[in-house]
């Protein structure tokens, strides 16, 4: 079962667990449903913390039209039972 709730701004908050090779933690992410991707964004401190592997670097585009470039690392990520 995904676990979650709407906030007072009708924002969508799920539970989902991250497992890296340092540990693992649940934290509560918000839903943005009009990303069209699989990709969760973390503060880098969680990432390195966990022991989230660094994959590349990646230049996105935010909804402002300003670019960006950022780390991208990879883990594991599961919501629900």
């Amino acid at each position: 079962m995904i676990r979650g709730h709407i906030d007072n701004l009708g924002n969508a908050l799920l539970e989902i667990q991250v497992q890296g090779a340092r540990g693992s933690t649940t934290l509560v992410g918000h839903l943005d449903t009009e990303f069209d991707g699989a990709d969760l964004s973390l503060p880098i401190d969680v990432a390195v913390t966990l022991g989230l592997d660094l994959a590349y670097r990646m230049e996105f585009e935010l909804a402002t039209g300003e670019r960006t470039t950022q780390l991208v690392f990879t883990g594991i990520g599961s919501m629900g039972d």
